[in-house]
């Protein structure tokens, strides 16, 4: 409620009446059992507002009748734009003043507002029927339901960069034909891998199996006059050709400096990809632990030169 209502109402119960810019004319008779005076509303499209208002007005508030006459001016101006928007101007202890079918301002006295208020509450209540507890349904509105969607969409997300991610390592993952890591046989030939243009039209050459040394598990890498040795990492091992040139052009369009080879089996062929790094013997461990974070994957150490 506006200060300006409650001066309103204040000056009409007192007073007996007064008028409202282009609203209308409004009046309070006194009854005689003392009860609340019976006021009446006269719509007057052309009336102006009472100067003992204005003057009732600026004594309460301190101020020059002129600035107040302005403040009740622009007041009214704003309450009838309110009205014609279709809500009621509401002044205490009254009623409500409100546009009828007719274009026209009307005051609904507060007791007759206060039984319309409770029929209107009836009728909604006759609306809603009781369930078998005899408690009244209603309509609660989903508030959450902005949450719901919310968690939704984030759901779906989660699920869709978990697809993601297990695509992802399965590409980077070797085929279910790749083989552990073994020592090669006797039977063993080394074969020298063609370019990937090449694979459909060159002869790969075979060498005679060179004959193998004892190898002594005690024995430690030889180092050079430097004190480094040449380590071989094992990024991978399999048996899928198409998987071992894939990974292989992969990791060179990656700018790795990876090199590949390969080993002659009785029914298939071993490739290898592996990096070679100069490294001093305490440094090797470190170097290792490092390509497998980078890779994701167990790297191996191969030959050590």
């Amino acid at each position: 409620m506006h200060k300006y209502d409650y001066y309103i109402q204040d000056y009409l119960l007192n007073e007996g009446g007064f008028s409202a810019e282009h609203i209308g004319e409004f009046k309070a008779i006194k009854q005689s059992d003392n009860t609340m005076p019976a006021v009446s509303f006269i719509y007057d499209k052309h009336a102006g507002t009472s100067q003992g208002l204005v003057a009732f007005v600026a004594d309460k508030e301190h101020k020059s009748k002129v600035v107040i006459g302005f403040d009740l001016e622009a007041y009214f101006d704003e309450a009838r734009q309110f009205m014609n928007t279709g809500k009621p101007w509401i002044i205490p202890g009254i009623g409500q003043l409100q546009m009828n079918m007719n274009r026209e301002y009307e005051l609904v006295p507060e007791q007759e507002e206060q039984a319309a208020a409770l029929e209107r509450k009836r009728a909604i209540q006759s609306s809603h029927p009781a369930n078998e507890y005899g408690l009244e349904r209603t309509d609660v509105p989903n508030d959450n339901r902005a949450g719901v969607i919310l968690l939704t969409l984030l759901l779906i997300a989660a699920l869709g960069f978990g697809a993601y991610y297990l695509y992802s390592n399965q590409q980077e993952a070797e085929p279910g034909t790749a083989v552990a890591d073994t020592a090669t046989t006797k039977a063993d030939t080394m074969v020298t891998v063609p370019p990937s243009s090449n694979m459909n039209n060159t002869v790969t050459t075979t060498t005679p199996p060179a004959t193998q040394q004892p190898i002594d598990t005690a024995a430690v890498p030889a180092t050079n006059s430097s004190g480094t040795m040449n380590v071989q990492f094992v990024i991978t091992r399999t048996t899928n050709t198409a998987y071992a040139y894939k990974r292989y052009n992969q990791l060179k369009s990656y700018g790795i400096a990876v090199i590949m080879d390969s080993v002659q089996r009785d029914t298939s062929m071993l490739y290898k990809l592996y990096l070679t790094k100069t490294l001093a013997p305490t440094d090797t461990a470190r170097v290792k632990d490092s390509l497998t974070v980078y890779f994701g994957k167990p790297v191996r150490i191969g030959e050590v030169k």
